[in-house]
């Protein structure tokens, strides 16, 4: 069990990832791998990746600025060196995700979102970004 826990935070440290405890083991792979993508997405500056991510509704919000020229570059400087938190999450009862997180850009920037995820597995998207306090 101890080898197993190193190993997966030797993952979550070389990945960049910070899984929470609890919150996050019981949050299903294939929602965590959506998340994972966007984080990355973030990270690399992947406006195209990212755009893919969203649902309709929050890719015809977010469109404007995932198109405007250096944002990519934008992108990769702010989340340099970020850390990604599941801090807490629930199942709606139509089988749709709400996933707070933090993503820790350095020791006093945090920003602290709810991440709505719907769609059949292995498909989901992003269907809403809501800022937390």
């Amino acid at each position: 069990m101890r080898k197993r826990r190193c190993n997966w935070m030797i993952l979550a440290l070389a990945t960049g990832v910070a899984w929470i405890g609890v919150a996050a083991a019981s949050v299903p792979p294939d929602i965590r791998q959506t998340l994972q993508q966007w984080f990355d997405g973030l990270r690399n500056g992947d406006t195209v990746a990212l755009a893919a991510l969203l649902g309709p509704e929050e890719r015809a919000r977010s469109g404007a600025m995932l198109q405007t020229p250096g944002y990519s570059v934008f992108l990769r400087e702010r989340y340099r060196g970020a850390r990604l938190a599941i801090i807490d999450h629930r199942k709606d009862p139509d089988g749709v995700w709400l996933l707070d997180v933090e993503i820790a850009l350095g020791p006093d920037d945090v920003i602290r979102e709810r991440y709505v995820v719907a769609g059949p597995q292995g498909a989901q998207k992003i269907v809403r970004r809501v800022p937390l306090p």
